[in-house]
């Protein structure tokens, strides 16, 4: 097995996309049979999420709002056109990192991985504006002590990024900005962000904890718990 490395000087919270991708389409030309996915501005990856669709349709029946986090911009668009096609008006959320410049906000480098489109790069081909009705962005702070919050009341072993879209889709609710059948799709994978995350040394040095969100997460849920006895 041969490993290929991308080179560049880092920051820990900069994230080498451009030059992953040059790396990775550079050897599928040198490669024989190698084939680069291309996985920004392939439209397979829009079509892959149909059996998701068709999943979430099933299970809930009617849905008024989906929220989900926005990277390349495939899983949004492919979810957003599936659920569009049952019911037009769903409204679709996507959520990027404070620093991401999908929708146009100034770019800076963030935490949060695997979500988002960082400074210098470009947003795939393959994601449809016209399909997402908001954009939104939500800070490391918010999404990082989210997933905490989540693993501590909840048991749940969230990633950043899935901590970032349950902040941001309670935030949208008690706006009164989405209201009834909502869904979030959480990705369990927090197992990874062990060191990060997770890790309160971690977080502090790089002052990313903030007490006050997880009082505003006691509030929107405990509203939350009162309204569901009412009902």
């Amino acid at each position: 097995m041969e490993l290929n490395y991308v080179t560049g000087n880092y920051k820990e919270n900069e994230v080498a996309v451009v030059e992953r991708q040059h790396l990775a389409a550079a050897l599928a030309k040198e490669i024989p049979g190698a084939v680069f996915m291309n996985q920004s501005d392939n439209v397979a990856n829009a079509g892959g999420y149909g059996d998701f669709v068709r999943e979430i349709v099933q299970q809930v029946g009617k849905v008024d709002a989906y929220v989900g986090c926005v990277g390349t911009g495939g899983s949004m668009t492919g979810i957003s056109h599936g659920l569009k096609v049952h019911n037009p008006n769903t409204t679709i959320i996507a959520v990027e990192p404070v620093g991401s410049i999908v929708f146009g906000k100034p770019g800076h480098p963030y935490y949060q991985s695997g979500t988002g489109t960082p400074d210098g790069d470009t947003v795939g081909l393959v994601f449809d504006y016209s399909t997402i009705d908001m954009g939104e962005q939500v800070s490391d702070a918010q999404a990082f002590e989210t997933a905490r919050y989540i693993a501590k009341k909840y048991g749940l072993l969230v990633g950043g990024s899935t901590g970032g879209v349950i902040y941001k889709a309670l935030e949208l609710i008690y706006q009164n900005q989405i209201s009834g059948n909502i869904v979030i799709a959480v990705a369990d994978g927090g197992e990874k962000y062990l060191n990060t995350v997770f890790n309160q040394e971690w977080l502090e040095e790089r002052d990313l904890l903030d007490q006050t969100i997880w009082q505003q997460l006691d509030e929107w849920f405990f509203k939350t718990e009162v309204l569901k006895d009412a009902l």
